[in-house]
């Protein structure tokens, strides 16, 4: 059984080979994302066994990272000004 620190390292691996500017934040907000869970809850959950349903939702929001597709169009939205946005692929990403 692989854990969720696991998951979490090999994820920020993978999109820091990728070229990802930020992969290890990109890595927690993806698994918060599949298990909806915060940031905070993804550290207290390191031991936290992965269910292969999980990583199966997991896996192609984080090839979708890879290949470089906004956060905000894989997450649905975006924080912009301590409000959340909906975002879709058909949206500008709002930015400071």
């Amino acid at each position: 059984m692989i854990t969720l620190l696991e998951v979490l390292e090999r994820t920020d691996a993978f999109l820091k080979k990728k070229g990802s500017a930020s992969p290890r934040l990109d890595a927690e907000l993806l698994l918060g994302h599949v298990l909806n869970l915060s940031r905070l809850d993804v550290y207290m959950n390191f031991e936290r066994p992965m269910m292969e349903p999980e990583l199966e939702a997991l896996r192609p929001i984080v090839k979708r990272r890879g290949d470089r597709e906004p956060m905000a169009y894989i997450l649905e939205k975006r924080e912009f000004w301590s409000q959340d946005f909906v975002c879709g692929t058909g949206v500008l990403v709002p930015r400071p």
